[in-house]
């Protein structure tokens, strides 16, 4: 005979049946580097096609928001790098 197991907490937590009416719930955010930088660059967009080779995609695309990126990049004290989430899974 198998063991008898008793609770004295209510097991209303453990859903069961089917789940098959459930979906995933999808957010839409804004990278943690985007909201950290006060010229709203879009980091993540040219991270990614310099990430792929495309040096002058990815150029073209800061220059459709930030007509001085040269300027940006040199008094620029980096807030998207302490609000980036990669550090916390490698070293990017």
């Amino acid at each position: 005979m198998p063991p008898l197991v008793v609770s004295s907490e209510t097991t209303l937590y453990n859903k069961t049946g089917s789940w098959r009416y459930l979906r995933p719930v999808y957010h839409d955010k804004t990278a943690p580097c985007r909201e950290g930088c006060p010229a709203d660059e879009d980091v993540e967009g040219y991270m990614a096609l310099a990430a792929r080779g495309k040096f002058d995609e990815a150029w073209e695309l800061i220059m459709k928001e930030n007509p001085f990126p040269a300027v940006c990049g040199r008094v620029c004290y980096h807030p998207c790098e302490m609000s980036c989430n990669r550090g916390e899974y490698d070293d990017a």
